[in-house]
């Protein structure tokens, strides 16, 4: 009982903390994008809606990594961790299944609101190694006093950050920003400048490593494809969120792999990665199409196909830990090493 208590206190607080940590990261990052001091609207004003816009991966992710977290507090247990791993599966469901339908309530809630974008404030200067642009003063989208230089060394190809500009500077009293692309386009000949092949500009502040940004791009693919199927099929989303769960709570296998507690870590860490990676192509809505072209009699069953796939993972890491040595084996080789 005391253990199961405390399973569960430890997983609701690290799953509210690491929740209320990634939405902190978010509310900075965007802050730091929609900063404009041209602009005449309030700072920060799409905040709220966009952070929960990204609920959903937010809660998926703090789900994953609370059990995460937990497992390896579990590895303090006295005794046999049977129960408390079944405790913390029902608790990862239960939090990843509620965060898909509470992200989705509030987003159908939500009026449609313009995500925060970024735009170049007056006496911004931009560069590149081909391309340098000063705005002299921004009213809204219009930009006034632009001083663009061209590098001679740069072509005119279609994806440079200015496409058929001369070499040299050049003053340009008009400007169009166009916020849907991110283009600053020159009214007086049509150049262009796309401001993700310009440097320095504020929002580079807050833009996260390629690794990062794989990462989270993985996972908000995860989590809408998770959210498609629960919409789609009540039953076949919980078992998906159900075998899912499992899958991360058989972490533990990971979790005690080896005597060396920091590999073990590195290890999980690369495996959450991996099944992070993994998991958008698992829960591919397309996934289902080869069964019914093969078995038109069985399209019914290909709504439960993703858990299934899942289910089958999860089996091999539950037999993988039957096969183990047993805990109270890993604990003696740790003592002793």
């Amino acid at each position: 009982m005391k253990t199961g208590l405390t399973v569960l206190l430890l997983f609701l607080g690290a799953f509210l903390a690491l929740a209320l940590l990634i939405s902190g990261v978010h509310v900075l990052v965007l802050w730091g994008i929609s900063f404009d001091e041209a602009s005449s609207g309030r700072v920060g004003a799409d905040l709220v809606v966009s952070i929960l816009r990204e609920m959903r991966a937010t809660l998926l992710v703090a789900a994953v990594l609370a059990t995460l977290g937990v497992l390896f507090r579990c590895l303090r247990l006295d005794g046999r961790p049977t129960g408390a791993l079944l405790l913390l599966w029902l608790c990862a469901a239960g939090a990843i299944y509620g965060g898909l339908l509470v992200s989705d309530v509030l987003r159908r809630q939500l009026s449609p609101v313009a995500e925060p974008v970024r735009a170049p404030a007056t006496g911004t200067l931009l560069r590149s190694p081909q391309t340098a642009i000063y705005i002299g003063q921004r009213e809204n989208n219009e930009l006034h006093g632009v001083l663009l230089w061209r590098s001679p060394a740069a072509s005119d190809a279609e994806d440079n950050a200015v496409t058929g500009a001369q070499a040299g500077f050049s003053v340009h009293p008009l400007a169009h920003y166009r916020r849907e692309s991110e283009l600053i386009e020159l009214q007086s000949n049509g150049f262009r400048v796309a401001l993700r092949d310009v440097q320095n500009g504020h929002w580079q502040l807050f833009e996260p490593p390629a690794v990062l940004e794989r990462l989270n791009e993985d996972v908000a693919r995860t989590a809408d494809r998770l959210s498609f199927i629960v919409r789609s099929d009540r039953m076949a989303g919980a078992l998906t969120v159900v075998a899912l769960a499992l899958i991360v709570t058989m972490s533990w296998v990971i979790v005690r792999l080896t005597r060396w507690p920091l590999l073990n870590v590195v290890m999980a860490i690369g495996w959450i990665r991996l099944l992070f990676s993994v998991l958008p192509f698992a829960l591919d809505s397309e996934l289902g199409q080869p069964l019914q072209r093969l078995l038109p009699s069985a399209a019914a069953l290909s709504h439960y196909l993703h858990p299934l796939i899942l289910a089958a993972v999860a089996l091999v890491l539950v037999i993988v830990n039957v096969v183990m040595p047993s805990f109270s084996h890993w604990k003696r080789e740790v003592s002793d090493g």
